[in-house]
Formats: structure tokens, sequence, C-alpha cells
């Protein structure tokens, strides 16, 4: 059988260990770092591929039908407000993301 300093000692290191676990698992398996300002610079970069792309489309129609420069304004035109309806998209998709983690 074992003495109560047996027991006591028992409990000691288990307490021990459930500490060392948990500063483990804080060291090596930290918390997802939040991705807002990652999401940001996304939304940043496909709102000017969106008017960029448009006016490569518009340039070509002005190239292959001589129509300069109104090729290149309507499709520049379409490109910004395409960015800016994706755009707008994807803001308010991360703010619903955002207020789902906050709540929990």
């Amino acid at each position: 059988m074992q003495s109560n300093s047996d027991d006591e000692k028992l409990d000691d290191l288990e307490e021990r260990l459930k500490v060392a676990r948990q500063e483990y698992e804080d060291d090596y398996n930290p918390k997802p770092a939040d991705n807002s300002h990652s999401e940001g610079a996304s939304i940043a970069y496909e709102f000017l591929s969106y008017v960029i792309a448009g006016g490569l489309l518009g340039y070509g129609v002005d190239y292959f039908f001589d129509t300069s420069p109104w090729g290149m304004m309507v499709f520049v035109t379409f490109g910004f407000v395409g960015a800016v309806k994706r755009a707008n998209a994807r803001t308010k998709a991360q703010y619903e993301k955002d207020d789902q983690i906050s709540e929990k």
C-alpha cells in the first residue's frame, strides 16, 4: 500500500505535468493569427486587377476595331464597376465572418 506521502507526491507530479502540458500547448500550438490585413490586401489587389483587365480588354477592342478611345473608356468603366461590386461583397463577407468570431 502507498502511504500519504506517496499519494501527495503523485498528486504533486500530476499537477506539475498538467501545468507543463498546458505551457507546451500554449507555446507549440499557437492560436491562428488574425488575417484581416491579408484579406484587405487581397481585396485591394483584386480591385486593381479588375480595372487593369478592363483597360486591357478596352485596348484590345480599340486596336482591332479602330474605336479609340471609346473601347478603353467603356471597359475601364466596366472594370471599375465590377471591382467596386466585388470589393463590397468581399468586405461584407469579411465583416460577417469577424462578427461570428467575436460572438464566440
